[in-house]
């Protein structure tokens, strides 16, 4: 696929640019018309930012389920430690939260200033997601790696 830079300062290709914006607003359209001409849906920007991240984000959350369907690293941290889970969390989108958890989203995961998904929440007034992590996650059991069995699924 041919296509030029955006800037000298992005590492992102016009084409995975148009795939980030298309995923913030919820466009799956034409994030899957981009995907079919061959933009990747796990390229970075410059901060190590994929479009998993800004759907989450944006609370997009067609974009974030497509986007699920094919990136299987669901924990991925940006450049500052923040993951799809934090920036959920961090942005108020519940309903995100609960699609990232049921796809295995790590629970404990912090960023690089050591915020949890909670910290995010409360320094942002939050209070349906502190909510939701203090009463619907309290009784879960996680596995070794710090997830949640392939069971549990939020509908």
């Amino acid at each position: 696929m041919e296509d030029d830079l955006a800037s000298e300062d992005d590492v992102l290709l016009c084409s995975e640019q148009e795939f980030h914006a298309a995923a913030k607003r919820n466009d799956t359209k034409k994030m899957e018309e981009l995907m079919k001409r061959g933009v990747d849906p796990k390229a970075k920007n410059k901060v190590d930012r994929k479009a998993l991240h800004l759907a989450a984000g944006a609370g997009a959350e067609e974009s974030v389920r497509l986007l699920l369907q094919h990136d299987s690293d669901v924990d991925k941290q940006d450049a500052y430690g923040m993951n799809a889970l934090l920036l959920a969390s961090w942005f108020g989108h519940l309903k995100i939260l609960q699609i990232l958890v049921s796809c295995g989203a790590k629970l404990n995961s912090e960023n690089k200033d050591g915020l949890s998904m909670l910290h995010c929440a409360a320094l942002r007034g939050h209070v349906h997601i502190l909510e939701f992590v203090m009463e619907d996650l309290e009784g879960i059991h996680l596995d070794h790696t710090d997830q949640v069995p392939c069971g549990f699924i939020f509908t």
